[in-house]
């Protein structure tokens, strides 16, 4: 960090180490170090955007996941978490809306079936099976 501060890549692969040691609070320091550099960085808004989530933040988490694909809608990783979240808001037709959006960019992808299958699940078991089977092949 002391020979280019102003790599936000740097900043991330330090919080990912502070992280695993359990020092949060030193991790989300760096990652808004990262984000003054890059205030558009995709990979640092979803690790930002995971801590929420793993904290309870749901809000924030939302927030940034929605930054993300904001900023880049083949950010698939993202589509699934906040889906995830709406699903636990009851806000499933924005959910599912969303993984299918998803799913219409990239077909295959698993998550995205998973993310669906959790959204029927109450309203609709043999729904949830069917996505649950396309999101084993």
């Amino acid at each position: 960090m002391k020979k280019d501060c102003q790599d936000e890549l740097i900043f991330f692969n330090c919080t990912a180490v502070c992280y695993s040691m359990d020092d949060k609070e030193k991790a989300m320091t760096l990652l808004q170090k990262g984000l003054e550099i890059n205030p558009e960085s995709e990979q640092i808004l979803m690790f930002q955007a995971n801590i929420h989530a793993k904290n309870g933040e749901k809000e924030k988490a939302a927030a940034l996941y929605k930054q993300v694909i904001g900023l880049n809608r083949k950010y698939f990783d993202a589509y699934p978490l906040l889906a995830k979240i709406l699903v636990e808001r009851k806000e499933l037709k924005e959910a599912r809306s969303l993984l299918k959006s998803c799913l219409t960019m990239q077909p295959g992808f698993k998550a995205a079936y998973a993310g669906l299958a959790d959204s029927y699940r109450e309203s609709d078991p043999e729904v949830a099976k069917k996505y649950d089977e396309l999101a084993k092949e």
